[in-house]
């Protein structure tokens, strides 16, 4: 298809759906009618969500309120403040946890997670950002909402906290002593929190902030810094509430299907109309523009021994002082979205010069003035100057020659197919509502997001006029001031620095009175006080669980297999003019190693040549036709046997399904593996160990949940042999083998591309509306003609022993401690979606206040999974040994609990949102597909509505016995820091430390690869 017709295509999807009313019958108000003292300023539709919005202003205090209408009955509300750090502390986090432990009219501090745990809620949370703080939940219940919204609304203008200081000590720091011969020691749920949270690569964001806008509020850690944390006080929170949360300063919003929208209005004119109005302005006084550009580099604390090699972050900035034109900025937001494509000429330079670095461009307009930053992550110290020098160079190409038509064509369709599907997924009003917040606090519009998707139409355009060509040349090209830091990892300056907080703390302890002393053992101590928000949590239940709907979307599949063996699996999406394309070949004959060299293919797709187009020309094209595509494996689940998949899938239009088609065969079985392509497989190696790494070091407890499930779960042991650290030793040992003889690593790729390229056993399967079918057919049926009709016998996975007890050291400051055991262990046939409510209740009621309210942890995971077990894991914890204590006590706990029938129905109601809550159109439909593929019915989510109306208080008590087994039979399972973990090496049967000083051996394997490269391209 030409460029031009597939535009035009584009936007005919776009606008085949009209902007719906409020509800069936319900009409909006016009512009200059007042509802409950909110005057109508504007309104304006949002085709993306089917949507009119409707933006109010409150009379009496100025605060402004967002209505985005449509027929989404996952309704959300949400309250946002404009806020910023005033210093590292973290008070716009701490406030954003606090607000939600009681207020005037709920002085409760359980009842937060009471709310999520009991109440018929598909969202409950807040966050933090650096230029607000934000509070959304959403429920399928309209009156539900309403209730909640009470509560929220109440919680952010009255919190508790305002007179109990010991909320501040819970959630953001206090000391701990456990006895008068123990060290002190800090612990809070923030505190905890941002230790986790505050790695290399998100410090290196603020190091280059601090650099780029010297003296400014926007070099501070809204999250807060746990160095700093303990620096603050009960007033200072007290005091930046007043600051900030006050209804002159609020931007409301609520989202979806009401009867009447009104009440929500009517609720915040009660609420708000008490205050006079304030005039709120964002001032930066300490800020002194730079005046020459800036080069720095830091050094972050790691362990000893830690490795190094792929660990440094840079951030190159370009400094745009004075510029406040709303216009311009937007045109310099979608630039941002060009450069970082992965088809952009940045993106490609970049994958030669650094292939290993993770490339990130975007428009900065958080601080006093707009900065264009770029950055790269997983790369090397040294690595900063070819960075900038590789922006540069593109940079000033741009300006000269301007951006390819084609480059242009294929961003615009991308962002407005994106603009498209975003009614798709979970919790579309949450999203939506934070999208439309933030940028609404950054351009000071709030309809900036809106009219940032109207631009998108015309990338093409302005790429062919000049315009974004002009942009570059003004700000970004030529002798523009600059920033550019670099941040190291400074291996052993993590030990030093926590001797220092050891040492500092024992000055403290020996310069307090034997009464403080006392008062911190006896406060460590104490056992949680049990707070009992029942009677608010009753109150503010707005559904009954006799009253829940057993309904869910029903999809007609097709399911048939061709006189070729080839099984075809569709259904029906009402998206006009998109469609959803999966190809399947089976891999059964595949070995575990076999699997691994399959994994490794599919990655190869973004760094190879393919035999007719270059890695450049293929990265247009992804991006042009190739949505969310991937080259990939999956796992299907027989019912006797795993199956895995070499698999293609991709979001189309489907007047583009023929160039989707032929892209997908070309990166699964054209990949360009000869002597003349040697480096671009070694570029591939070097950056996928370094992803692999940061990975694994990012989300550890992944690892050991994989390793804690998989001594009884096949599909848990198969994905572990494939993936995770097995992954990561064969991508090294492939580094190692390719420096020796990169020809023999090339055959072996081909080798599994050749075994892949058959038809047997195929699985076609396709979502789209009625009329697309038949041409994805004929599609389909010319990419199977294609490949071989070769049958594979099946292979026999065999995966070792699994430990009982397992550990993995990583960078970390935190630790993620659990318990994991598959269903058989646990004496049970399989899933029963009434676990969801005892795991609800035992998370309620005794994990959240014991590891978080006493202990400090950040927070944990209870859950059964359907498909490999039941597990518990601390998150962001600062204990090793106090966890598992807390977790031994769980079934005494349990079945002295004095539960009743309508305690239990909270937790139904939690658990059964879940189950109600639907994904879009095209997303509920693939995962239909996907559990018909894996042999579930995708309607079983009617049964599992059934059990959980079926929980009654003697079902959970003879669910204590599963926490009985998963202590004593089931996998411990740790990971963090080396201390608490070698420390107490008697509770773990295996412990692995995969990234401890590996950089010299990592490096020396790099360079003889180069060097072998280099003589084979030579030869």
């Amino acid at each position: 298809m030409k460029l031009k017709g597939l535009m035009i295509a584009l936007a005919a999807a776009l606008v085949c759906c009209s902007p719906a009313l409020a509800s069936e019958g319900e009409m909006l108000p016009a512009i200059g009618d007042v509802v409950e003292n909110f005057e109508v300023k504007d309104i304006r539709p949002y085709e993306a969500l089917e949507a009119q919005v409707v933006l109010f202003e409150h009379q009496s205090t100025g605060a402004q309120l967002m209505y985005i209408a449509n027929d989404d009955t996952n309704r959300t509300f949400d309250l946002t403040f404009r806020t910023h750090a005033i210093d590292d502390t973290g008070l716009p986090h701490v406030f954003e946890h606090a607000t939600l432990d009681g207020s005037e009219k709920y002085p409760s501090k359980a009842l937060f997670f009471n709310l999520i745990y009991q109440t018929y809620n598909t969202y409950m949370n807040a966050s933090t950002y650096d230029r607000m703080t934000t509070f959304p939940i959403a429920s399928l219940s309209e009156a539900q909402l309403l209730k909640y919204a009470d509560y929220y609304t109440d919680s952010c203008l009255h919190p508790t906290i305002l007179e109990d200081e010991s909320i501040f000590r819970e959630e953001a720091w206090r000391y701990r002593m456990d006895s008068e011969d123990q060290p002190l020691t800090i612990e809070g749920t923030v505190y905890s929190e941002m230790l986790g949270a505050m790695d290399l690569q998100n410090q290196a964001i603020y190091n280059f902030m601090t650099d780029a806008f010297p003296g400014s509020w926007i070099r501070y850690v809204s999250g807060g810094n746990p160095d700093v944390i303990p620096e603050m006080t009960y007033e200072s929170l007290k005091a930046f509430h007043d600051r900030f949360y006050h209804p002159s300063n609020c931007l409301a919003y609520i989202y979806g299907e009401f009867e009447d929208y009104t009440a929500f209005l009517k609720l915040l004119d009660e609420a708000f109309s008490v205050y006079e109005k304030r005039e709120f302005t964002t001032t930066d006084e300490e800020y002194v523009p730079l005046e020459e550009s800036v080069e720095k580099t830091w050094t972050f604390p790691v362990e000893t021994g830690s490795d190094t090699a792929y660990a440094s972050s840079a951030y190159y900035g370009i400094l745009m002082p004075g510029l406040t034109d709303e216009d311009e900025l937007l045109k310099l937001d979608l630039l941002s979205s060009i450069l970082s494509a992965q088809s952009s000429p940045l993106s490609r330079k970049m994958q030669t010069a650094l292939p290993y670095a993770g490339l990130s461009c975007y428009l900065e307009l958080a601080g006093p003035d707009p900065i264009m930053v770029f950055s790269a992550d997983s790369i090397n110290a040294g690595d900063e100057i070819v960075f900038r020098e590789t922006v540069d160079s593109v940079l000033e190409e741009i300006a000269a020659n301007g951006i390819s038509r084609e480059l242009a064509d294929a961003v615009m369709n991308s962002r407005l197919l994106s603009s498209r599907l975003r009614r798709e997924g979970a919790n579309v009003g949450v999203n939506v509502i934070a999208y439309l917040a933030y940028n609404g606090v950054l351009y000071d519009d709030p309809w900036s997001a809106l009219v940032l998707e109207d631009y998108e139409e015309k990338i093409l355009e302005w790429s062919e006029d000049g315009t974004f060509t002009k942009l570059v040349a003004d700000y970004l090209a030529g002798d523009q001031t600059h920033v550019l830091t670099m941040t190291n990892p400074q291996p052993g300056a993590k030990e030093e620095k926590d001797a220092a907080l050891a040492a500092k703390l024992e000055e403290v302890k020996k310069g307090m009175s034997e009464e403080e002393k006392a008062e911190i053992i006896e406060a460590s101590n104490a056992a949680d006080e049990m707070d009992d928000a029942s009677a608010y949590v009753r109150e503010l239940q707005g559904v009954d669980v006799d009253t829940l709907p057993e309904e869910i979307p029903a999809y007609d599949i097709t399911d048939e297999t061709d006189e070729t063996g080839i099984r075809r699996v569709q259904t029906k999406a009402q998206v006009s003019g998109v469609g959803i394309v999966e190809i399947l070949l089976d891999a059964s004959g595949l070995s575990v190693e076999q699997l691994r060299w399959m994994r490794l293919l599919t990655e190869l797709q973004n760094f190879l040549d393919s035999e007719t187009h270059t890695r450049d020309e293929l990265a247009i094209l992804q991006d042009q036709y190739f949505y969310n595509g991937s080259v990939s494996y999956t796992i299907l689940q027989g019912e006797d046997k795993l199956t895995p998949y070499y698999t293609m899938s991709w979001i189309s239009l489907t007047d583009c399904l023929q160039e989707g088609y032929d892209l997908a065969y070309e990166l699964a079985f054209e990949q360009a593996l000869d002597a003349d392509h040697y480096q671009q497989v070694l570029d591939a190696l070097q950056a996928l160990v370094a992803d692999r790494k940061n990975a694994i070091t990012q989300t550890p407890y992944s690892v050991t949940l994989y390793k804690g499930l998989a001594r009884g779960s096949e599909i848990a042991a198969l994905s572990d042999s494939v993936g995770n650290l097995n992954y990561y030793q064969f991508l090294q040992d492939t580094l190692a083998a390719f420096a020796e003889d990169p020809a023999s690593v090339m055959e072996n790729l081909a080798a599994i591309r050749d075994l892949l390229g058959s038809r047997s056993g195929a699985i076609a399967v396709y979502a789209g509306d009625e009329e697309s079918f038949a041409e994805n057919r004929l599609l389909s049926d010319e990419f199977f003609e294609r490949l071989e009709d070769s049958a594979q016998e099946a292979a026999v996975y065999e995966y070792g022993d699994y430990p009982d007890s397992y550990a993995m050291i990583v960078d970390s400051s935190v630790y993620y401690n659990g318990y994991a055991a598959d269903y058989e262990t646990l004496g049970l046939d399989g899933y029963n979606a009434g676990l969801t409510v005892t795991t609800s209740l035992v998370t309620d009621q005794f994990l959240y206040p014991l590891l978080r309210d006493q202990y400090g942890a950040y927070g944990v995971f209870n859950s059964a999974d359907e498909d490999m077990g039941f597990y518990m894991l601390s998150y962001r914890d600062p204990n090793l040994e106090e966890t598992y204590a807390v977790y031994e006590q769980l079934p005494e706990l349990l079945r002295s609990y004095p539960m009743d029938q309508e305690i239990i129905n909270g937790y139904i109601l939690s658990a059964y949102s879940q189950v109600a809550l639907s994904a879009g159109e095209l997303s509920g439909a693939l995962s239909a597909l996907n559990d018909h593929l894996n042999g579930k019915d995708p309607m079983r989510k009617l049964e599992w509505m059934q059990q959980l109306k079926a929980v009654t208080p003697e079902t959970i008590m003879e669910e204590s016995a599963l926490y009985e087994k998963l202590v004593t039979e089931g996998v411990r399972i740790s990971a963090g820091a080396s201390g608490e973990i070698r420390e107490n090496s008697d509770l773990f049967e295996v412990i692995e430390a995969p990234f401890e000083a590996a950089e010299e051996a990592v490096s020396e394997e790099i360079a003889e690869a180069e060097t072998e490269a280099e003589m084979d391209e030579a030869a």
